[in-house]
């Protein structure tokens, strides 16, 4: 009960005076102090923010101010909307990320923000940001992470196919894997090459317009991601795989 109060947006004392006037119905101020053994002067605040909340009503009967609960299936109303509206902010915010993106990345370029992933979620948490972007490259090792999670890669797979006019390079660890990684892998825009026999590394590196993603695949627990957002050092690994991608 508490998760749905606090969609509301009730704190715990206004959820303990909104269920009050919910028990004892309609009621005045004073009698609601009384009750509630909450002074006057406070009581008003709560009050105030119950009725912006939508929760509350308030009138006066006789000239004396007094508060009643709202029904319960309009508290499902006001959550639904709340719930609607919240929906509508995503959407639009996902239909600005890119530009936000821009202006986020301005803000990196002297001082890069680094955060630090770990486990399987975070590894799937950091995988979601490359899946999330119009272009990507990358140093890939489908061997290493298939011995980790065989299944988990490939749903890594096919959350950068549902970006459709993605455009991705990447440099793969030559392998008996390379062509499973290849069957599975079948977006249009999506190129690889294979690193000279005997090159082999056990972190995979995904290099984004203004970020780049170090994953490492240890023993046991020991998974982790780290994140850079910064354009500068960004552009500066892109030119060195654009040049390795050349040589190859």
């Amino acid at each position: 009960m508490d998760l749905f109060f606090r969609a509301l947006g009730l704190n715990t004392k206004e959820k303990q005076l909104f269920l009050k006037l919910l028990s004892i119905g309609a009621c005045s101020v004073s009698d609601l102090s009384k009750k509630t053994k909450i002074e006057r002067s406070s009581l008003y605040s709560i009050l105030e923010r119950l009725k912006t909340l939508g929760v509350i009503t308030q009138f006066k009967r006789k000239g004396i101010l007094h508060a009643k609960a709202v029904d319960l299936m309009e508290l499902k109303e006001i959550v639904e909307e709340k719930k609607k509206r919240l929906n509508r902010a995503l959407e639009n915010f996902s239909q600005n990320l890119e530009e936000l993106q821009k202006l986020e990345s301005n803000g990196n370029n002297f001082a890069p923000s680094i955060v630090f992933y770990e486990g399987e979620k975070g590894i799937l948490k950091a995988y979601g940001h490359a899946a999330n972007e119009n272009k990507f490259y990358a140093y890939f090792n489908p061997k290493v992470i298939d011995a980790r999670f065989p299944k988990f890669w490939q749903l890594i797979v096919k959350n950068i196919q549902k970006k459709n006019n993605q455009v991705a390079k990447e440099l793969l660890v030559d392998s008996e894997y390379v062509e499973k990684y290849k069957k599975v892998l079948f977006s249009p825009g999506h190129e690889v090459k294979y690193l000279p026999k005997g090159v082999d590394f056990s972190t995979d590196t995904v290099i984004c317009e203004n970020q780049i993603i170090v994953f490492s695949y240890g023993e046991g627990e020991d998974l982790y991601a780290i994140q850079i957002k910064s354009s500068t050092i960004a552009q500066s690994q892109k030119k060195i795989f654009e040049l390795l991608w050349k040589l190859i």
